[in-house]
């Protein structure tokens, strides 16, 4: 994927995995209740999943 240009302030990157940061995220339940509405925290490999689906879409 390239990077897609918005307008003059706004450009798309593509994602780039950063395991240990994400990982953090998803290991606290009120962000996994808020963003996704589910009762449990990501395992790394649902992580894995996850993003790359949605980088793939």
């Amino acid at each position: 994927m390239k990077i897609r240009v918005v307008d003059d302030e706004i450009k798309l990157i593509p994602y780039y995995p950063n395991d240990d940061v994400a990982l953090s995220w998803y290991q606290d339940l009120d962000v996994c209740r808020q963003v996704d509405n589910i009762d449990h925290v990501y395992s790394l490999d649902e992580l894995k999943a996850m993003y790359g689906y949605l980088s793939a879409q």
